[in-house]
């Protein structure tokens, strides 16, 4: 009998301890919140280095980098996540071009819009240097 009543306790316990368990990491879930849009845009504000086009187009910017251009759009595609766009920049008395991939759901451009791009660089695409960008703000 004594066996029996061991068992049931061990059991008992054992079923309480998986009980505390779940409820911590409930509570959990809640300090750990996605930031918000607006956050991650600030972020990337805070972070992004504004970048030459020559530099770039010499290699000497990582892919990876975060990166601020200002320009002129001179093509776009019809607005929507994942559509590209054509920025002219004016730098160092020459001119760049930069493809854009607009991943910014809220952007509002036309072609002849000045804009500033936030976004990371993504190497080159057709040898015209690419970004990728959650935010693209009309000037």
């Amino acid at each position: 009998m004594k066996k029996y009543l061991f068992l049931v306790g061990i059991l008992l316990l054992i079923g309480c301890s998986n009980d505390s368990d779940s409820s911590n990491n409930e509570g959990d879930g809640a300090k750990n919140e996605e930031p918000n849009q607006e956050k991650l845009d600030n972020e990337l504000k805070d972070e992004a280095r504004e970048v030459n086009f020559t530099r770039v187009r010499a290699g000497r910017v990582e892919e990876g980098t975060k990166v601020l251009i200002q320009g002129e759009v001179t093509m776009a595609s019809p607005i929507e996540v994942g559509s590209e766009l054509v920025v002219a920049t004016q730098e160092d008395g020459g001119h760049g071009m930069y493809t854009v991939q607009n991943m910014d759901s809220d952007s509002q451009y036309e072609e002849g819009d000045f804009v500033k791009v936030y976004g990371t660089y993504n190497g080159k695409s057709e040898g015209t240097p690419k970004i990728t960008s959650p935010l693209i703000e009309v000037q």
